[in-house]
């Protein structure tokens, strides 16, 4: 007899993070407890136990799309609400890094990203995050002139280590952002 393989859930990703995180935002503004919330899906022919939406959202629990649409109708909302970022820079799975909250939110809906609009927009973020990137290079005279980090544990190398990812991924999106931007003008002026 052949012993079968135990599947290794598959993590959940940006989308679903924000499904979870936007459920129990949801879910307090309308001072709807996990039970309400059950009960309105259950009225719906979702059957989700206090248990699944713990877990959905903690992010510990995926969200199918019938899943998806009945929680959006049940938090009288719409599924683009519940699949936008909760802060103003965040990812929806599959979608490049840098977009901001108002680009997700055009996407989601289907419009056209206008370059007249966007290249703009593009070009001030980009001088936003090449100035980021220059004050993180610039060596400090004392690294506790850094800006502080969220340990109070202060260690320089983890300091520098995460300085450094943190350049490395302002560079991978300030070179996202000039690609979008030569593209556009290309296209504008082709």
């Amino acid at each position: 007899m052949t012993q079968r393989k135990k599947r290794q859930p598959v993590p959940i990703g940006p989308s679903g993070k924000n499904v979870g995180d936007n459920t129990f935002i949801r879910r307090g503004w309308l001072s709807l407890t996990q039970e309400d919330l059950s009960a309105r899906l259950a009225s719906r022919g979702i059957h989700l136990a206090v248990p699944a939406i713990r877990d959905i959202e903690n992010g510990r629990r995926r969200v199918d799309a019938d899943e998806l649409t009945a929680l959006a109708y049940a938090l009288d909302t719409y599924p683009n609400d519940l699949l936008l970022p909760a802060e103003a820079q965040g990812a929806l799975t599959g979608l490049p890094a840098g977009l901001d909250v108002q680009e997700i939110s055009w996407w989601l809906q289907g419009k056209q990203l206008e370059p007249n609009v966007m290249v703009p927009l593009w070009g001030e973020r980009l001088s936003a995050l090449e100035k980021e990137i220059q004050d993180l290079e610039r060596p400090a005279k004392d690294p506790r002139d850094r800006p502080p980090r969220d340990s109070a544990d202060f260690d320089l190398s983890t300091l520098q280590l995460q300085d450094q990812d943190r350049i490395d991924l302002m560079r991978g999106s300030a070179l996202f952002m000039e690609s979008r931007i030569r593209y556009w003008e290309a296209k504008d002026h082709g």
